[in-house]
């Protein structure tokens, strides 16, 4: 048994330093430190892993020690953090703070382009979460002309019900912005407009009193 356990706790020592050497994360709320250096030259901070399964708002600091002049430092985003691209960049002498906002990356880092001047660059970080960029969608009852299905906080007994899978009913009057003939332009057909100073006429004409435009076999006919 004392040999067992012997074994087991050689084997612990051997695992546990990769363990200390696995891929550091940005928690979500955690201020992380990405860079720090006195080099002149360019340096890659360290990377961290943004927490998964969501995308990320990150905001990102950069200090000096001494007065750069001049400095360049960027925040860099990966997915295999292998490849490295630009999503941030800084050159403000007196330090920076910076929000990137939908960061939907697995990795992130800051690092410094170039800098001329005595002192130490830091730069740090902390990741929030973020809306997910998913589309929405939502399904409706039928309802009908007593009870229709979309209607206003206010008046729940009008708006608009489904009497069929395929079509709309409305129980209240339906108002269209008004658009000058001038600028119809060419959409597809089936478009309804009301046209202000559009006269009944086919094809439709200005300079009158106004018409509802509709545009069949790419012509606008007025009515």
């Amino acid at each position: 048994m004392k040999r067992f356990c012997k074994i087991a706790l050689f084997i612990s020592l051997l695992i546990c330093p990769r363990l200390g050497a696995a891929q550091d994360t940005a928690s979500f709320g955690v201020l992380v430190t990405s860079l720090s250096t006195t080099s002149t030259g360019a340096v890659s901070g360290t990377s961290f892993a943004l927490p998964g399964l969501s995308a990320a708002i990150v905001t990102w600091q950069v200090t000096y020690t001494g007065a750069p002049n001049p400095v360049s430092v960027k925040l860099e985003a990966s997915l295999d953090n292998t490849t490295w691209f630009t999503v941030g960049t800084s050159t403000v002498i007196t330090g920076d703070l910076q929000t990137t906002i939908h960061l939907a990356v697995k990795f992130i880092r800051i690092s410094q382009v170039s800098k001329t001047g005595a002192g130490t660059t830091t730069g740090t970080l902390v990741a929030q979460h973020s809306l997910s960029l998913v589309p929405l969608t939502a399904g409706f009852n039928n309802g009908t002309v007593s009870l229709p299905s979309i209607f206003s906080a206010t008046t729940p007994t009008s708006g608009f019900y489904f009497p069929t899978s395929s079509s709309i009913g409305s129980t209240v009057p339906i108002s269209f912005n008004a658009i000058l003939f001038s600028n119809l332009g060419t959409p597809t057909n089936g478009t309804i407009l009301y046209c202000s100073d559009c006269a009944i006429a086919n094809p439709c004409t200005g300079s009158s009193t106004g018409a509802f435009a509709k545009r069949l076999n790419d012509v606008w006919v007025c009515n």
